[in-house]
């Protein structure tokens, strides 16, 4: 073997390198790191949304403001705040 083959597929160190991008964001959000399930919160704590087993979710027809993302895998849970403009 002459060479050293490399890998792009990205490395996870446990749930608290996870991150939403972009943020803020428009509308759709991408989960960086493994697909987990996500449950959205408003400034009140009320759920606005819930997918399972997902790496994106869309807040377009949700209104401006501070949304608070709970994203559970078998990692653990974290939780990360977002903002629709």
């Amino acid at each position: 073997m002459t060479g050293v083959q490399t890998c792009a597929l990205p490395i996870y160190h446990g749930i608290e390198s996870m991150t939403l991008s972009p943020n803020p964001t428009h509308g759709l959000v991408n989960i960086l790191g493994p697909k987990s399930d996500v449950t959205i919160y408003d400034q009140l704590g009320q759920i606005v949304l819930q997918k399972a087993n997902t790496k994106t979710f869309d807040l377009t027809g949700h209104p401006k403001g501070v949304y608070f993302v709970t994203l559970s895998n078998e990692q653990g849970t974290i939780t990360i705040k977002t903002i629709r403009n």
